[in-house]
């Protein structure tokens, strides 16, 4: 059935495709039957073709799935690695404003300290 061959082709290697590939376009590149040919054509033989390309096309689907299946979990594992630095960065800056924080009031606690000392207040 047309299914198995889209299934077949799926399961083929880079190499093998390319060659089912080179082969179907050879073979739809040559010269044209002659009209006796033509006519002698049997059935089985367009059945023959017509499962070659199924077979071609389905190999050639499943590598693009592949490839499709290969950028999502790219796209998954950078999503997860951005996730990661997003909250590195978050704990960064929480950090870094609790330190503003504590100098802010020790530069404060020193002013008023200096200020108290030299009568100012």
């Amino acid at each position: 059935t047309s299914e198995d061959a889209i299934e077949d082709w799926y399961m083929l290697r880079d190499e093998d495709a390319n060659e089912i590939l080179a082969r179907t376009a050879q073979s739809s590149a040559s010269a044209g039957p002659s009209k006796a040919q033509e006519g002698e054509a049997s059935e089985e033989n367009k059945s023959s073709k017509t499962a070659s390309l199924w077979s071609s096309a389905s190999a050639l689907g499943k590598k693009a799935s592949k490839l499709g299946s290969k950028a999502r979990k790219a796209i998954v594992e950078e999503a997860k690695n951005v996730a990661e630095d997003v909250r590195d960065l978050k704990e960064g800056v929480r950090e870094g404003y609790q330190l503003t924080t504590q100098d802010t009031k020790k530069l404060g606690d020193r002013l008023k300290s200096e200020a108290k000392k030299s009568g100012w207040l």
